[in-house]
């Protein structure tokens, strides 16, 4: 992973549980508990298909800024 890229798991964690859900929903992951954030994310960071990108391609401009501050320097 290049030097200042967060990690898979690590923009995962900043976004909310809505948030992932839609990811979820988005790539069709299979989670076990829906109400479980952190079994949400395991799912995610496990899956290929759910891209980060992806992810955050359907994230708005002000909420992406948001997570990059909240990311701050790599």
């Amino acid at each position: 992973m290049p030097d200042g890229m967060a990690s898979k798991r690590a923009i995962l964690e900043l976004l909310s549980r809505d948030e992932l859900l839609t990811a979820v929903d988005l790539f069709g992951v299979e989670v076990p508990d829906r109400r479980a954030r952190d079994g949400i994310v395991d799912a995610l960071v496990n899956s290929r298909k759910a891209a980060p990108a992806g992810i955050l391609a359907n994230v708005s401009r002000d909420r992406l800024k948001e997570l990059c501050r909240a990311a701050g320097p790599g």
